[in-house]
């Protein structure tokens, strides 16, 4: 397994490539072909018991390299060439990094949440709490990711292109047009998990030893996690905004401040909720500081567009295409005024004449 995340790192990198082109068809075709591989690697281990763990292990594998080949094609396509290069001073190497070391503290800070969740949920009275809190964020993260993750792919290139270009206004507007299409196809999923969540808890996994109970206490998981679906929609894609600016501080900033939220109001929730209900303190807890980290997001980066907004190099030329048709308006003004008093001057010598 220690070569897996090795393969993997190259088809991150192929993937950032491609959707920086704004090519998405083989990136997704590569994350279906991983989990194709893994779930090869489960049946043959499956068909031939001996292999064991074996399968599986060597199924990521295979994943890995099959996720980087499948991009291959997409790469070349582009024009896109590998050329070793030992330069540390080189200033995109320095802005890598500079931006690499918030990013990595965002990640512990969300791991870290994780693991609080799960130490949280094994105080609980109900020891089948934790397997019902996984198999209700399995669920959760399917319309997560389908608006959140799916979305943000495509949103980010437009957005670090017209940052790049300093065109403010329409990093802007094109924020705004995304974030609210996507909180307003967030609020129909939420609601769909509440009304469809159980029936398919029932067909999913109501199997063997997930009984009723189990089913209940994943839905009331479930129905905890339904609830902050926009904010963290909201929450994800707005990141991506300051990432276009190449600001990696403010988000992990905003990730300290939900953290210290969530714990907060997990042990406000367990003290307030009893019984089946005391499993809602999490995912409750996480969907309120969600949305919380979503609108303070919002707000800072309010703040952090208006005043560039002058600087907008689009709102630059348009101003200056403003000016110069007013200054053609004021030359052609003393020509029109020439003429009305010349012309019946001429009317006036011709009437004289005859």
């Amino acid at each position: 397994m220690l070569m897996h995340p090795l393969i993997l790192g190259l088809g991150t990198i192929a993937t950032a490539v491609l959707n920086g082109k704004r090519q998405f068809l083989l990136p997704a075709v590569s994350i279906a072909i991983y989990d194709f591989g893994l779930i090869g690697g489960l049946l043959f281990s499956l068909a031939i018991p001996a292999i064991g763990i074996y399968g599986p292990t060597f199924g990521l594998l295979a994943s890995a390299v099959c996720q980087v080949a499948v991009q291959i094609p997409g790469l070349l396509k582009q024009g896109a060439h590998y050329t070793f290069i030992w330069d540390s001073k080189h200033p995109g190497l320095r802005e890598v990094m500079r931006l690499l070391g918030p990013n990595v503290l965002a990640v512990g800070i969300a791991s870290t949440g994780i693991i609080i969740d799960t130490a949280f949920a094994s105080f609980l009275p109900d020891t089948s709490s934790i397997a019902a809190m996984q198999n209700a964020y399995m669920i959760f993260a399917l319309p997560l990711t389908l608006i959140a993750l799916a979305i943000g792919q495509s949103l980010l290139p437009q957005i670090t292109t017209q940052a790049t270009y300093g065109r403010y206004v329409r990093m802007g507007q094109m924020i705004l047009k995304v974030v609210g299409g996507s909180v307003l196809l967030s609020i129909p999923a939420s609601v769909a998990l509440f009304l469809l969540g159980k029936p398919a808890i029932h067909i999913l996994f109501e199997h063997g030893a997930f009984t009723r109970h189990s089913s209940d206490l994943t839905n009331m998981a479930l129905l905890g996690y339904a609830i902050g679906l926009p904010g963290l929609t909201a929450g994800a894609l707005l990141v991506l905004s300051f990432y276009a600016l190449k600001d990696a501080r403010t988000p992990l900033l905003t990730n300290i401040v939900a953290l210290a939220a969530r714990i907060s109001l997990i042990v406000l929730l367990l003290k307030l909720l009893a019984g089946i209900y005391t499993i809602l303190a999490i995912p409750l807890a996480m969907g309120i500081a969600g949305t919380v980290e979503a609108v303070l997001l919002c707000l800072i980066l309010l703040v952090r567009l208006l005043p560039k907004v002058k600087t907008d190099k689009g709102m630059q030329r348009l101003h200056q295409r403003r000016l110069h048709a007013k200054q053609q308006k004021r030359q052609t003004k003393p020509l029109v005024s020439l003429l009305s008093t010349e012309e019946p001057r001429e009317e006036e010598s011709e009437g004289v004449a005859t």
